[in-house]
């Protein structure tokens, strides 16, 4: 009886957790997306195309500032070595964005050619490891909120962030400041920087715990993490980026400012609710691990509700995506609507999957992850010989990529967690 009452409070909590942390990313994604439609009258497609490549090179290399040595701010049993894990984060991304500045400020032109890059981003790669110490540090803190259970503080970060991006990219537009898109990005990450650390502050985290002796420790006690994590997450991140930058150099800076609106109404918004639901499952199948606990019932559960939600998804945006778009944002964004039609099976298969790949990390079967994003990779990376194709064949021929290898990562999971159980009933 005190058994099923616990399971009972666990299941609660779990659901109370995760509604808390989705609440947050939808409040927070919610108010962007209704200043798009003033945004998408202020600038042009162009500004948002290169909005999208620096973000789409934010996200490359942020995936890799920490080293991934995030993600284990979750693990140790006690607090000072989660600080000292925070404070390895940090120091790490700090020094990684220092290398990036000077390898950006001296190989400028060279990758302005090579990713046939807009005049305007020899400026911007200059300033990008800014944004790339801000929001990689940020989600370090985030770590230890979630270690907290502090999901409302992770969730008010994010809607401070986007408040304050919306606020001034709107302030900018207005004033046709057409690197305005840009630069509040880039003040938004600052709100969220600041915002996480005073957030950590409250929630227990204090410069008193930090050795340097403890960091190198622990460091090395973690290092699978960027041994094993840090390459594939980097490369899981550039097959992510790759559409972007391809669509750029085969069809110009237009179409990837229409296939930005596409992610941001569609893609970006079903990847922060999945971030959210999978720091709060590493939180809680972490402790069950810990206790020797099964983690399947929990995975199931979540599977159905995830997958149900991805069916009614996919079919409302193949039905109304075209009218919808065109409505709300303006006839000349209509292909960013057909553009969504075609790719949003893709986007609903990552919704269910992506929270619950997080699993390979909490059972320390980093391997199989790494696998499956170094296939991932050499698949996407078959985009590169479309050129000649129309873009409608380019995204056909990516969507079938990406519904491929999501299938894999989720059997492949599958394939972990039961032989989890199986060992797990063998020594009991």
């Amino acid at each position: 009886m005190i058994r099923k009452h616990t399971k009972q409070l666990v299941k609660i909590e779990f659901v109370k957790n995760s509604v808390t942390l989705i609440t947050g990313t939808v409040v927070a994604q919610v108010f962007p997306i209704l200043l798009q439609p003033f945004l998408r009258r202020l600038f042009e497609p162009s500004d948002f195309g290169v909005l999208a490549l620096y973000l789409t090179l934010l996200s490359i290399f942020y995936s890799f500032a920490t080293l991934k040595y995030d993600s284990t701010v979750m693990l140790p049993q006690k607090d000072e070595d989660a600080a000292n894990l925070v404070a390895g984060g940090v120091f790490t991304s700090l020094l990684i964005s220092i290398v990036l500045f000077l390898l950006f400020l001296i190989f400028n032109e060279q990758i302005i050619t090579l990713l046939s890059l807009p005049e305007i981003m020899r400026f911007w790669l200059l300033v990008l490891p800014l944004s790339i110490f801000l929001f990689s540090s940020s989600q370090v803190f985030n770590y230890w909120l979630i270690r907290k259970k502090a999901f409302k503080s992770s969730s008010l970060n994010k809607v401070y962030r986007r408040g304050a991006e919306g606020i001034s990219q709107v302030g900018l537009g207005v004033s046709f400041y057409s690197s305005g898109l840009v630069i509040g990005n880039i003040l938004g990450d600052l709100m969220n920087f600041f915002s996480s650390y005073y957030q950590a502050l409250k929630r227990g985290f204090h410069p008193k715990f930090i050795k340097k002796v403890k960091i190198i420790a622990l460091l090395k006690r973690y290092s699978s993490f960027p041994k094993y994590n840090a390459l594939p997450a980097l490369l899981d991140t550039i097959s992510l980026s790759i559409p972007v930058i391809l669509l750029n150099k085969f069809y110009g800076g237009e179409v990837t400012g229409y296939f930005d609106l596409s992610r941001m109404f569609m893609a970006l918004p079903l990847a922060l609710i999945s971030v959210s639901i999978s720091q709060v499952l590493f939180q809680d199948i972490s402790v069950r691990i810990r206790e020797k606990g099964t983690i399947e019932d929990v995975l199931k559960k979540i599977i159905k509700i995830l997958g149900v939600a991805a069916v009614l998804i996919v079919l409302i945006g193949m039905l109304f995506s075209v009218p919808l778009f065109t409505l709300v944002f303006g006839e000349k964004w209509e292909v960013s609507g057909v553009m969504t039609t075609i790719l949003i099976p893709a986007y609903g298969l990552r919704f269910i999957v992506t929270p619950l790949t997080i699993a390979f990390n909490a059972l320390e079967k980093i391997f199989w992850s790494s696998l499956w994003q170094l296939i991932y990779f050499v698949m996407i990376c078959s985009l590169f010989f479309l050129d000649g194709l129309s873009v409608k064949e380019f995204l056909y021929v990516y969507l079938l990529i990406d519904l491929f290898a999501y299938v894999l990562y989720f059997i492949l999971l599958r394939w972990q967690v039961r032989g989890y159980e199986k060992n797990r009933v063998l020594n009991a």
